[in-house]
């Protein structure tokens, strides 16, 4: 009966912490979708297919920091905020080389999103495991106490 309680007990805590995680794996996978299209965008020789991947990866930046602040991470949602920002001056650039620039800038800001995005997720995982522990080792202190279990004497032969 006790390890089963242990059971959904954790079950319970591992379906809670990946419901608080979502948004932030949300927002990670639209960080990397904006990474992806500055790529193209970069690699790109035509103004127009330059901007189309700009907007790309500026919608994939509007749905990152929107999850961002259901996550809870605040530097990660303005090094977002700051990319799209960015973005706008890719549009509005007159040159090509002009763009090349505001989009490399925006990818900085982008990568810097996810660095620090990354760091929330693993603070979050760190404060979750130590939660874990501390719900669990009260329960493991009972299954292992001596009074429960039984000894079996030693066989003699």
């Amino acid at each position: 009966m006790r390890l089963l309680t242990i059971f959904f007990l954790c079950i319970s805590i591992s379906a809670l912490a990946d419901q608080n995680k979502k948004p932030c794996n949300k927002a990670y996978e639209n960080l990397d979708i904006a990474l992806l299209n500055f790529d193209k965008a970069y690699n790109t020789d035509h103004s127009r297919d330059l901007r189309n991947f700009t907007r790309k990866a500026k919608n994939a930046l509007l749905k990152a920091m929107n999850a961002l602040e259901d996550c809870g991470c605040q530097d990660a949602l303005s090094a977002a905020l700051d990319g799209a920002i960015e973005t706008k001056k890719v549009m509005k650039a007159t040159n090509f080389e002009d763009a090349l620039y505001y989009l490399s800038v925006s990818r900085g800001y982008t990568e810097e999103a996810m660095s620090y995005l990354t760091d929330c997720i693993l603070e979050f995982e760190i404060r979750y495991e130590a939660k874990v522990f501390d719900t669990i080792a009260p329960v493991k202190k009972v299954l292992l106490a001596p009074d429960i279990i039984e000894e079996k004497p030693p066989n003699p032969q």
